[in-house]
């Protein structure tokens, strides 16, 4: 296996709020189109634990894990409706979390600069946040903005993991345009004062 080769030995897979599970609807594979032709996927599972099983039937050379990507889970049940959640909606996007956390999802992860979930509240965040604290798990964050609002995106995923009390890594940290370049010492004093705080 050329991963082995190279010495990786795990892959961590749905990052930035895209996964190959759970489906919860026929459209919520579409998140992932970005990165593929969808249409060359042979789909044979709709839960975490039945995308897990079929996972274990290719005998992967290293070892693997899935985030819960929340766009696809958000995608599934507002198919192309780009708004808020009802409190109903909420609830069922919390049970399907739970379900694929208890399935064996290593966590969640949110791609808040995409799609469907630039239309998530705060206040929906946290809930999410919540139920990923609660069972022991972590998020991952792709920030709301990489460029001129870096700073406020940075303390939107710390208050975040402070108010889902959530284990949270920030994936691929970055500031976009050299024009932005000017906040990432404010990016750097913000992370740090703020975790100092902790």
């Amino acid at each position: 296996n050329s991963m082995i080769r190279q010495g990786v030995t795990t892959i961590v897979g749905g990052q930035c709020g895209a996964s190959l599970a759970p489906l919860i609807g026929v459209r919520a594979i579409q998140s992932i189109q970005k990165w593929g032709n969808i249409n060359a996927l042979n789909i044979n599972w709709q839960t975490m634990s039945e995308y897990l099983q079929y996972l274990d039937t290719l005998q992967l050379g290293v070892n693997y894990a899935s985030l819960i990507g929340y766009g696809t889970l958000r995608r599934g049940l507002l198919h192309d409706q780009y708004r808020a959640l009802s409190d109903q909606e909420l609830q069922v996007m919390l049970q399907q979390v739970k379900n694929a956390l208890d399935q064996g999802a290593l966590g969640l992860s949110q791609g808040l600069a995409y799609g469907h979930l630039r239309m998530a509240t705060f206040e929906e965040l946290v809930e999410v946040a919540k139920m990923i604290g609660k069972k022991g798990k972590t998020q991952t964050l792709h920030v709301r903005n990489d460029g001129q609002a870096i700073v406020e995106a940075v303390d939107e995923a710390i208050a975040l993991a402070r108010e889902g009390r959530v284990s949270t890594h920030i994936s691929h940290l970055k500031i976009l345009g050299k024009k932005n370049w000017k906040y990432f010492d404010e990016v750097l004093l913000g992370l740090t004062m703020r975790l100092r705080k902790g």
